[in-house]
């Protein structure tokens, strides 16, 4: 191994340094093109494996013409070289040329050539002769290279001037007249608010629902049961029905039971859960358990969620102690299920809570209707928080200063009004057609004779 730190140096190839020269023929070196580093990959000749079409020179049309060449020039072939061992003709069997008695004309391209070298030559000359004056207010420097101004202060005094002429009689524009935008911002925030106040009134409803069912529970804790479950004459033990979930088929007495149990066993084989807490979670509605292996947050409804929540609510329970008017009548609204008690005159499922199939948890199941409906609203209310934020990041950018100095509002009427001080009010015009069906204008004025001949 050689110590030379040369050896390790990689010098460019031929090609390479060819290849380099002819780009410094058409390039300036200091228009924007040039500096330019990187393809767009979104135009043509980006799509085509060509040169970016924004990393041409500006300047490259100039630079051509003044090498006496164009863009679309397209360069001359090389003649085939003729074949080694290809037979000459002697000297002798050559036939005399006759010599052409027009004059070459490359004398004149090369002229014509100097004189556009020398005319863009002397335009560079004269432009670094005469530097840019500088744009800042009271300013007799001149324009530092590749600027408008000779100094960062200069363009900061020239935008400051130009936010005091303009800015106030943007604002006042502004709020002469409320802008269509905001009219729409008032709407949407008047639907919303009226939106979550109907939301906040079925919260409370719900609450109620939900106090009268633990206040329901509380009183069957005490309960017993009256007399044991007697098997229906209509009740066929030898009628079977298949599992909804697995398939099954089995008896209709224990069918309940048997779709609750294979209903958790598919359950706690899937995954809900997300990397982070609902932010508004009042009551527990959510299980919110930490799953260590995949560090999420469970996002099942705390009283279904059959992987991390036990029946503890029918668990003290002696009897069933399900409404008997809920299997009565039809479906009707979940306010009448819970906030009128006065269903419960019709009776109670009085058998022991173990022996009952017919109602197998339904503590649960009710439950988890008025958890259900609590979950809609929050997610809703979110949605609505949500919509506040953005209508808030919009209303602050419509009034920023930046938006009201880049737009403004043009009243057409003033334009009119402008135009008719200068060239008064417009003249009557009256439209005919002749005998050959042409369209005449004849205009009521002075010079009415002499725009008798104008056609349309």
């Amino acid at each position: 191994m050689s110590s030379d730190p040369i050896s390790h140096y990689t010098f460019p190839s031929t090609s390479m340094l060819t290849e380099l020269a002819s780009r410094s023929k058409t390039k300036c070196g200091d228009c924007i093109g040039c500096l330019r580093q990187n393809n767009c990959e979104k135009c043509l000749n980006c799509i085509a494996k060509r040169p970016c079409l924004k990393r041409l020179c500006v300047q490259t049309q100039i630079i051509l013409e003044a090498n006496g060449r164009h863009e679309d020039e397209i360069p001359k072939s090389k003649k085939p070289q003729k074949k080694i061992g290809r037979p000459k003709k002697a000297p002798h069997e050559r036939k005399p040329r006759k010599r052409s008695t027009t004059t070459s004309s490359q004398p004149k391209e090369r002229k014509l050539r100097n004189q556009k070298q020398q005319k863009v030559t002397v335009i560079s000359k004269e432009e670094d002769k005469v530097p840019r004056h500088c744009y800042g207010p009271k300013c007799d420097k001149a324009a530092r290279f590749g600027s408008k101004y000779c100094s960062d202060e200069c363009g900061q005094n020239l935008a400051r001037k130009r936010i005091a002429l303009l800015l106030p009689k943007r604002v006042q524009e502004h709020y002469e007249q409320s802008p269509m935008w905001k009219v729409e911002t008032d709407e949407k925030v008047a639907i919303l608010m009226k939106e979550q106040d109907n939301i906040n009134e079925r919260m409370k409803i719900m609450t109620d629902c939900a106090q009268n069912l633990e206040l329901y529970f509380a009183t069957l804790a005490t309960g017993q049961p009256v007399h044991q479950r007697q098997q229906q004459q209509d009740e066929d033990p030898s009628f079977v029905h298949n599992c909804m979930v697995c398939g099954v088929e089995l008896p209709v007495r224990s069918l309940p039971k048997h779709v609750q149990r294979c209903f958790v066993r598919i359950e706690k084989q899937s995954s809900f859960g997300t990397g982070h807490k609902f932010g508004i979670n009042p009551h527990n509605i959510m299980c919110e358990k930490f799953d260590k292996n995949t560090k999420t947050y469970c996002k099942r409804l705390r009283v279904i969620c059959s992987e991390h929540y036990k029946d503890d609510i029918g668990s003290g329970f002696k009897i069933c102690g399900y409404p008997l008017a809920w299997t009565r009548f039809k479906a009707f609204p979940l306010e009448e299920m819970f906030l009128k008690m006065d269903l419960l005159e019709d009776g109670m499922c009085m058998t022991e809570r173990k022996n009952c199939e017919a109602h197998y948890m339904w503590e649960q199941a009710a439950a988890a209707v008025i958890e259900n409906q609590r979950l809609q609203m929050l997610i809703r209310i979110d949605e609505i928080q949500d919509a506040y934020r953005k209508l808030a990041e919009s209303n602050a950018v419509q009034r920023n200063a930046i938006t009201l100095l880049m737009n403004s509002t043009t009243k057409h009427t003033d334009i009119h009004e402008g135009i008719q001080e200068k060239v008064g009010p417009p003249k009557p015009v009256h439209v005919y057609k002749d005998e050959n069906q042409e369209m005449i204008v004849d205009v009521e004025d002075d010079i009415e004779g002499e725009l008798k001949g104008l056609r349309v």
